[in-house]
C-alpha cells in the first residue's frame, strides 16, 4: 500500500441510495492501483457492484420518532469513461495492481411518517437527517476485494477519500409493496433458509463535507463534484444480486455465517464489526431488531464554480449504474 497523500476539502458530496437524476459528467484522472503499475485513465465514473445496507435499530413497525443509524458496503465494479464505456476494472488480480477499492458510509436519520400495516406488509415511510451517532463516508484501497456473504474486508485496506454526511438537501423514503414474505437469499444457493423478508424499495439523498483524497489515485478534483448513486434492483428486499452480509466493517471473522462473531478493527471507520443477517430476526423488516436491503452504486463527477469541493449525488440503477452491468456482461462474452 502506498503513502496516504491528503487534500483537504471544503466541498459538499451528495450520495444516493436509491432513484436519482443524473447530472452532466466531466473528467478526472483515476490511478486504478495508485503506484502508477497500471496507466492513469481519464474517467467520467465509477461504478460499484450491488452492496450491504442494514438500519441498525429500526424495523417497519417502529413508530414515528424511531432514530437509527445506517451502514453500507460495496466493491467497486468499473470504471467509464466519457461515452460510457469500461475504462478499468476492479484491480485485485490484475498484473501489476494490488488495490482493490471498496466504499462504506454510515449515517443516522430518524422516522417522521409512517403508514405500515403489519397485516398487508405495506405501507409508505419518510425519514429526516439526525445529526449525531456514526456518520462518514470512506474509500479504502485493498489487497482484495471485500466478501459480501461474510462481509469482511471492506475496511482492511488503506483509506483513499473520507467525509461526512451533512443535513443538506436531505431526501429520504421507503416503500413496503405487501405480498407474502419471501426467502432474503435469493442469490444461488439461500445460504439464510430460516430467514424472510418484507419486499420494498427506498431512495435517500444525502450532502457531505469531504475530508480528503489520496492524489496517488485520483486527480483533477479540485473544483469537481462527484455524483454517487446507490440505486435497488427495483425493489430493495429481497436480495437479488447479491449476498446479504453476516457482518459489516469487518476485516475478521469467526462463528457461524447466521450468528457470526465479527472481529477485526474495522479500519479506520471507528465502528465495533457487527452482525448483518444474524440480527434481522427470522422475518427481516418485521421481528428483528435492524433490517437489511441490497443497494447499488455509481458516481460521476462536475465541475462547480467554487475550488476545492466534492458533491456527490445520485443517479440511479436503471440509468447508468444498470447499462454499466450491462456493458460489463457484454463485455464478458
Amino acid at each position: 500500500m502506498h503513502k496516504l497523500k491528503k487534500s483537504c476539502l471544503a466541498g459538499l458530496v451528495m450520495l444516493m441510495i436509491g432513484w436519482g437524476a443524473p447530472a452532466s459528467a466531466d473528467i478526472i484522472s483515476f490511478d486504478p492501483d495508485g503506484d502508477g503499475a497500471l496507466p492513469a485513465v481519464d474517467i467520467a465514473s465509477l461504478d460499484w457492484t450491488p452492496g450491504n445496507a442494514i438500519a441498525v435499530g429500526v424495523n417497519a413497525t417502529s413508530p414515528v420518532g424511531t432514530t437509527f443509524q445506517l451502514y453500507y458496503q460495496a466493491n467497486l465494479g468499473v470504471s467509464l469513461d466519457e461515452d460510457g464505456n469500461i475504462a478499468t476494472v476492479n484491480n485485485t488480480g490484475a498484473a501489476g495492481a494490488d488495490d482493490s477499492l471498496t466504499l462504506v458510509l454510515a449515517f443516522q436519520e430518524t422516522i417522521t411518517a409512517t403508514n405500515f400495516d403489519p397485516v398487508s406488509n405495506t405501507g409508505t415511510f419518510t425519514f429526516a437527517f439526525t445529526p449525531g451517532g456514526d456518520n462518514f463516508f470512506q474509500i479504502y484501497a485493498n489487497d482484495t476485494t471485500g466478501t459480501a456473504l461474510t462481509g469482511v474486508c471492506f475496511v482492511c485496506g488503506e483509506l483513499v477519500m473520507s467525509g461526512s454526511v451533512l443535513a443538506d438537501n436531505f431526501v429520504s423514503n421507503f416503500s413496503a409493496v405487501g405480498g407474502a414474505l419471501q426467502p432474503l437469499d435469493q442469490v444461488g444457493t439461500n445460504n439464510y433458509p430460516t430467514v424472510s423478508t418484507i419486499i420494498g424499495n427506498g431512495t435517500v439523498d444525502i450532502e457531505g463535507a469531504v475530508a480528503f483524497y489520496d492524489t496517488d489515485y485520483f486527480n483533477g478534483l479540485n473544483g469537481a463534484t462527484i455524483n454517487f448513486a446507490f440505486a435497488n434492483a427495483d425493489t430493495a428486499l429481497p436480495f437479488g444480486e447479491i449476498n446479504p452480509a453476516a457482518c459489516f466493517f469487518a476485516s475478521s471473522q469467526g462463528g457461524t455465517l447466521i450468528s457470526p462473531s465479527c472481529t477485526g478493527t474495522g479500519g479506520s471507520t471507528g465502528v465495533t464489526p457487527f452482525v448483518g443477517v444474524g440480527s434481522v430476526g427470522t422475518q427481516n423488516g418485521l421481528n428483528g431488531d435492524n433490517l437489511m436491503f441490497q443497494a447499488d452504486g455509481n458516481n460521476s463527477f462536475n465541475a462547480v464554480p467554487e475550488p476545492a469541493s466534492l458533491t456527490l449525488l445520485g443517479l440511479g440503477l436503471m440509468g447508468s449504474a444498470y447499462a454499466a452491468r450491462r456493458r460489463r456482461s457484454a463485455a464478458k462474452k
